[in-house]
């Protein structure tokens, strides 16, 4: 008998739980309102996002504008510097040429003077020969 007073008792206590506690139709309504809540909350999200969203691909155009622009400013100065490079050639070969030019100045202006002292010599004696 001991087994069924503990039943009956078990039994009184979840009638007695039913009776004071939240009825199954408040639990469920609570849980649907708390669902309902969590929906809004993931829609606003999904906006925010898609928001967020928008705004990044605004700056991703952005940026791929800028990349193209930075690729053809790239290409402007690559040509530049091919340039510069033939110039800077051009320039040490003016460089060597100016080189060559002063020494043959130079070597020009030893035989002149060698000339002139010739001459000079020359002279010198042809007029000594005269005086003689």
């Amino acid at each position: 008998m001991r087994m069924f007073w503990r039943d009956v008792k078990a039994q009184e206590e979840k009638l007695e739980a039913m009776e004071t506690g939240p009825s199954k139709e408040n639990v469920l309504e609570n849980e649907k309102s708390a669902l309902e809540e969590d929906v809004k909350k993931f829609h606003a999200m999904i906006e925010q996002l898609e928001g967020h969203m928008m705004a990044m691909e605004k700056g991703l155009e952005t940026m791929v504008a800028e990349k193209e622009m930075i690729c053809v400013e790239n290409e402007e100065l690559k040509n530049r510097v091919e340039d510069q490079a033939n110039n800077a050639r051009d320039a040490e070969r003016m460089k060597r040429e100016v080189l060559t030019l002063e020494r043959d100045i130079e070597n020009q202006r030893n035989r002149w003077e060698e000339k002139a002292w010739t001459s000079t010599l020359q002279l010198g004696m042809t007029t000594r020969i005269w005086r003689s």
